[in-house]
């Protein structure tokens, strides 16, 4: 599974994965309970029609 999220280090050492699409909610992640998770990249250019 792809997804594509903004990333958000919680203090307990979790992620928080934050859409910018207001229609899904924040996903806690505990990295302890999913030790497989992998970044595999980081999206630097977004284009999109203004109209």
């Amino acid at each position: 599974m792809l997804w594509v999220k903004r990333i958000q280090r919680q203090i307990d050492g979790s992620l928080l994965l934050i859409s910018d699409n207001a229609t899904y909610p924040p996903m806690p992640l505990a990295l302890a309970e999913h030790p497989d998770i992998q970044i595999i990249g980081q999206v630097v250019q977004v284009s999109k029609d203004l109209n």
